[in-house]
């Protein structure tokens, strides 16, 4: 079994609401690409329960940051990391309402509706502009593939508390803007 299969299955099994984000994420809007990690979000306080349930499938918790752990499968760096964000729980809760439904092999995956994901795309890209080319990719493709998902004054609305000034100026030659 892949690395990824794995991981999506360890997730999936959570008993806690988790979201798939991320390159992962895309499947969710109609659009695939490869990916070397699995990035999910959830809330700081079930952060807890989904390391557990990483734990159970043999993730070990190999470092991170103030607002992501990063895990290993048996802790050892080589294979696919899953990469937990961990937001606040009112945030968590809006991006989980508006959720997407993901195929999945056991248990349920779900992913941002198609506004929260490219506000992370963007978000990214606006604090590591070296993302730039492949994150700004997504955003097009997703805009692409489903022109009816997001408005005009939505995605404004988007850019405005999350986008850098050039993935604006790229929003607004490719016309979204």
């Amino acid at each position: 079994m892949s690395d990824i299969v794995v991981a999506l299955a360890a997730i999936a099994q959570a008993e806690c609401p988790v979201l798939i984000i991320g390159g992962n994420a895309l499947g969710a809007h109609g659009y695939s690409r490869m990916t070397v990690d699995v990035d999910c979000m959830v809330a700081k306080a079930s952060l807890e329960k989904l390391d557990a349930v990483l734990r159970s499938h043999g993730f070990l918790r190999a470092g991170g940051f103030s607002s992501f752990h990063e895990y290993w499968f048996e802790g050892k760096p080589g294979g696919m990391p899953i990469h937990a964000m961990f937001v606040d729980e009112a945030t968590f809760e809006k991006m989980w309402a508006g959720r997407v439904q993901m195929p999945a092999e056991n248990g349920s995956l779900h992913a941002p509706r198609m506004a929260h994901l490219i506000a992370l795309k963007l978000h990214a890209v606006k604090n590591s502009p070296k993302r730039m080319l492949k994150d700004m990719a997504d955003v097009i493709e997703l805009l692409e593939r489903n022109p009816d998902a997001i408005t005009k004054d939505e995605l404004a609305d988007v850019c405005t508390k999350y986008a850098s000034q050039e993935s604006v100026s790229v929003l607004k030659e490719r016309g979204y803007l």
